[in-house]
């Protein structure tokens, strides 16, 4: 598996007010540089999103920026039927996945899935990455989203 995983891309965090987060790590951090996108009924026929095995209307809407070499992605929904509001529902605002970069998706895929890690959900993002999150909350205290960036848009 270690050819396959050749790095951390992020960290997740699941937030209630997108807005106030982003001046909290403006002003505190110094975190200024920020990509922001939004996943709606607009865009969803180019950013598929599959949560639970189901294709279904999702909004939600985030920003990332740089710390060093690990991007920070602040992520809040919009709409009660994502990963994230579930998240929200359970926690409070804070980690919600690690993601790491990999070389090889569907052999990521099934390594995660072949150690019985739930896949919840599956996903081009608008940045043209494909994704998926794994439950892995019971080992490691947060989900596991791998990602492949191979499409040249980030």
């Amino acid at each position: 598996m270690n050819n396959i995983i050749t790095g951390v891309n992020q960290i997740g965090f699941v937030v209630s007010d997108l807005e106030k987060t982003l001046k909290f790590y403006s002003e505190e951090l110094g975190l200024n540089d920020w990509t922001r996108f939004e996943i709606n009924e607009n865009n969803l026929k180019e950013c598929p999103h599959f949560t639970h095995g189901k294709e279904i209307p999702i909004e939600f809407k985030g920003a990332k920026g740089m710390v060093g070499n690990i991007e920070f992605e602040f992520i809040q929904a919009i709409s009660d039927n994502t990963i994230y509001s579930e998240f929200l529902s359970e926690n409070k605002p804070g980690i919600h996945h690690l993601s790491l970069k990999v070389t090889d998706f569907d052999e990521a895929y099934k390594f995660f899935s072949n150690k019985n890690y739930a896949a919840i959900q599956t996903a081009i993002t608008p940045f043209g990455s494909k994704i998926a999150y794994f439950d892995t909350r019971d080992d490691f205290g947060f989900y596991t989203e791998i990602v492949l960036k191979n499409m040249g848009k980030e």
